[in-house]
């Protein structure tokens, strides 16, 4: 059944009323979060096609490469003489190199790399210091940590190296002191003695709490009014034939899901239909029950609104999200000159993997590896 946005027409001699206008307002705000959210679940199928078209083989040739160059710095560190500083350095180059790798690509070489440079072989000086520096990196972290969430982690809590972890902790314990606040405890478990006295309410306080129970049961009642016309228009007992009753059957499973979801515009979508898109009864509802409706309406575009962001690449942590934006060519057209990018670093990356096995290559590799790891760059 086509869908028809709903709108009350203006008579000739009275215009529309505030809540008629508020009304047709929601109606179309809640008509274009549904297109969007339909573009949204549309692009994250053609951002994957696209990406499968120009982005994969780029990164295939990139990683192959990257992984190429790493192993080869890796067979020579065995056959080239080197002196204690300049394995120091390849050693903290690679350590760097090789969990880029991994984090990006899935490949692990830390195995290849501990044949190349033993643990137990490791300056136990380097290793002192780099385990106090790491330690006050630590210490360091928890007292950001600690002012600007008021949460205290354990060392074992934090590590410096995974920041988005240690700030999953973090969440994770704010929502444990809030939900234990909220019982009435702000350590231990919710118990008999923890848990917070109940007050007596005041009139005023019963005098409000009254009227949004009502109002929730007027909500709740105009909702049901409708569902109750529809399931009597489509009833499958009153199908005069097979294909009728199959119609209808599929009409009340719309209907029901409809009403089970609270989709109140979509219940109007159906009436319309329905009558023969006859929206004359839309004019004539009273103010009160056109105030109903727009509370409703407006539940449902906070509703759409959390969804439409739940959906949007740009935001819901999407791997192709920094593509998206714009049209299919925009996108396409990003990830063209992404791709190009990646291709001419995987030439780069195989001119250096080729100039290295030659002297002078070699050479300028370790001075360069010399300069970026020094102590006043690099702590390592």
């Amino acid at each position: 059944m086509a869908e028809k946005i709903i709108h009350i027409q203006a008579s000739s001699t009275t215009g529309l009323s505030k809540e008629q206008k508020k009304f047709n307002q929601q109606v179309q705000r809640i008509a274009e979060l549904r297109a969007l959210i339909e573009k949204h679940k549309d692009a994250a199928i053609w951002l994957q096609e696209l990406s499968e078209k120009h982005l994969t083989p780029t990164n295939e040739r990139y990683k192959a490469a990257f992984e190429g160059y790493l192993r080869k710095i890796y067979a020579l560190c065995k056959t080239e003489k080197l002196t204690k500083t300049q394995r120091e350095k390849i050693d903290a180059f690679l350590t760097d190199q090789i969990t880029m790798l991994e984090e990006q690509y899935g490949i692990d070489l830390h195995e290849i790399h501990n044949e190349a440079f033993p643990p137990e072989k490791y300056d136990t000086k380097r290793t002192a210091e780099a385990e106090q520096m790491e330690k006050a990196a630590k210490q360091l972290l928890k007292a950001v940590i600690r002012v600007q969430t008021g949460v205290l982690l354990t060392d074992d809590e934090i590590d410096v190296r995974d920041r988005e972890g240690t700030m999953r902790r973090v969440m994770d314990k704010l929502a444990d002191k809030q939900e234990n606040a909220a019982l009435g405890g702000e350590k231990g478990s919710f118990t008999a003695e923890n848990a917070p006295k109940e007050r007596k309410k005041t009139a005023k306080q019963l005098a409000k709490e009254a009227r949004e129970k009502e109002a929730e049961a007027t909500l709740a009642q105009g909702i049901k009014k409708i569902y109750r016309v529809l399931a009597s228009l489509v009833h499958p007992d009153k199908a005069t034939d097979a294909g009728d009753e199959a119609y209808r059957l599929a009409l009340m499973k719309e209907v029901n899901v409809a009403y089970e979801a609270n989709d109140l515009l979509r219940l109007l979508e159906l009436q319309a239909d329905l009558l023969k898109h006859d929206e004359s009864h839309m004019n004539n509802l009273s103010g009160e029950m056109l105030a109903t409706y727009n509370t409703l309406l407006k539940r449902q575009i906070d509703e759409l609104l959390n969804e439409e962001m739940h959906h949007d690449p740009s935001y819901n942590g999407h791997p192709l999200g920094q593509y998206y934006g714009g049209t299919k060519a925009a996108a396409e057209q990003r990830m063209k000159r992404a791709a190009k990018q990646l291709t001419q670093s995987s030439k780069a990356v195989e001119n250096t993997s080729g100039l290295i096995d030659q002297h002078t290559g070699w050479k300028s590799f370790l001075k360069e590896v010399s300069a970026l790891y020094s102590k006043k760059n690099v702590y390592w």
